[in-house]
């Protein structure tokens, strides 16, 4: 592998295990509060976050951006990564996700709203930055 790439994959793979972990936290959540789901929520779930992990980990570099004369950190571009791939799946997957929860009898009923989501892509995107930044100290 060239020199130059390997800050790249290194950031691949600590967001993937990031995100794998942050997937199995989410199946185990979702298996004990929502037994009556199917296996393909479930696993839909950990797959996901496995990919959101990725991105997260790639995209999450400070960058000075082009226009503005900002340079947007790791802390704020992972967590508006997060949050920007969780909207886009709300959007597709809101009114399901919005039906599943109204029916659970734990305490995520509370949660029911498609917006929860984004603040939830929000906050394990600013853990997978902050993982990666720790673990690649590029």
């Amino acid at each position: 592998m060239q020199e130059h790439h390997r800050t790249m994959v290194s950031r691949a793979a600590y967001g993937k295990l990031t995100g794998f972990i942050l997937g199995l936290l989410g199946l185990v959540i979702i298996i004990y509060t929502l037994p009556n789901l199917g296996w393909a929520i479930r696993f839909g779930t950990l797959f996901y976050s496995i990919n959101l992990g990725l991105l997260v980990g790639i995209l999450s570099v400070d960058i000075k951006h082009p226009v503005f004369p900002i340079e947007f950190k790791w802390w704020l571009m992972g967590p508006m990564m997060g949050a920007w791939f969780n909207f886009t799946l709300m959007l597709f997957i809101g009114d399901a996700y919005e039906k599943i929860l109204n029916r659970s009898e734990t305490f995520l009923s509370y949660f029911s709203s498609p917006l929860w989501m984004v603040l939830d892509g929000a906050i394990c995107g600013l853990i997978i930055s902050l993982v990666v930044h720790r673990m690649v100290k590029e």
